[in-house]
């Protein structure tokens, strides 16, 4: 494939004597953006911060149009915290958030990334649909991958404006920042410069890891970043063989570079971190261990991301009798993206003027 000399890019280690309060968080597509989302809306709320809301009606920032100001409902005071999905515009982000503001966001292996992307959008059932074929799968259509989409965009010119949706199907994750589609040189551009304005790119499948190096960068209490999994596909959405697995890496190699590269952007900063931080790690798996047994009921729960999905994800009951000192946390950490925002819009409503 390829590789980076990173010597050079290797950051002094970030210091800081107070929490950060000021966070854009890029939320990427099944990439467990979702229980990152919760621990900020938790953050939020607990220190009655400013969360970016997106327009009424809107539980996003009307992606995958590119990010703009006029977006967001309630732009004075400058809102602390953004978190819900939006398509990075760095230009017009600067002009909404405060200068301290810290970027952060994650990203997935892309093969299991594009695999349960595929499923949770129903994808396929959205390309068949519009060729008036049955539900096409993900195997059939990295196979046909370039037959389907000339075909419908030929017969279908608005099939991206009426299906959103469909932009994904090629790099998603590079998408998402901001990018269209590229070749390898161009992306090893957009690679620099995604690298220059984030201060964090979270790895999924490091997922602790990730936390306590952001717990450490936002000067946050361990309990700050404990989580319960949000927004989990309910089923098995792995690819299905080691051929699916190998034509979805060949199909997104783009995403394939963005995410090598910050992996290992990743795992240059935990090595700097000294032993400390593997203590860490081990204290926030067992905080999760704990407030799991202290606040769920055992068994599955099945849940939706929201009214209009097909989707079906794991949901969480709490016990009846948690102690009082308790219930207000373990409540915040269930609490699902949609009604985190019912909940800052009221918030935001009661405080205005008049």
């Amino acid at each position: 494939m390829f590789e980076f000399n990173r010597t050079k890019k290797i950051k002094a280690r970030e210091t800081c004597s107070s929490a950060q309060k000021n966070i854009m968080f890029l939320k990427t597509h099944k990439t467990g953006s979702s229980t990152i989302t919760n621990i900020l809306n938790r953050f939020a709320d607990r220190h009655n911060l400013t969360v970016a809301l997106p327009m009424d009606g809107f539980y996003h920032f009307l992606w995958p149009l590119p990010f703009q100001t006029d977006f967001v409902q309630n732009r004075v005071p400058r809102p602390n915290i953004l978190s819900n999905h939006a398509r990075f515009d760095a230009k017009s982000l600067a002009e909404l958030l405060p200068d301290t503001t810290k970027y952060i966001s994650i990203l997935r292996h892309p093969a299991t990334q594009f695999a349960s992307l595929f499923q949770f959008m129903d994808l396929g059932g959205l390309l068949a649909a519009n060729g008036n074929r049955k539900s096409i799968s993900l195997e059939y259509f990295l196979d046909n991958a370039f037959e389907i989409l000339s075909s419908l965009n030929r017969r279908y010119p608005q099939i991206l404006i009426d299906n959103p949706s469909l932009q994904l199907l090629r790099n998603p994750q590079l998408f998402d920042f901001g990018f269209d589609q590229s070749n390898e040189a161009m992306t090893r551009e957009q690679l620099e410069v995604i690298s220059r304005k984030f201060n964090l790119i979270l790895i999924m499948e490091h997922f602790d890891e990730s936390l306590i190096l952001l717990r450490r960068k936002l000067c946050w209490t361990l309990d700050d970043v404990v989580y319960f999994k949000l927004n989990q596909q309910l089923g098995k959405n792995e690819p299905t063989s080691a051929r699916v697995r190998e034509k979805i890496l060949h199909w997104i190699k783009e995403d394939v570079m963005l995410y090598k590269y910050f992996n290992a952007s990743l795992w240059d900063e935990i090595k700097r971190e000294g032993e400390s931080f593997w203590n860490e790690v081990a204290m926030l798996r067992k905080r999760n261990r704990e407030l799991s047994a202290e606040c769920l009921r055992t068994g599955i729960f099945i849940d939706k991301p929201y009214n209009s999905s097909a989707a079906v994800i794991y949901g969480y009951s709490l016990k009846p009798n948690i102690s009082t000192a308790l219930k207000l946390t373990c409540e915040r950490m269930v609490r699902p993206e949609m009604k985190y925002l019912e909940y800052f819009r009221t918030v935001s409503k009661r405080l205005q003027p008049g």
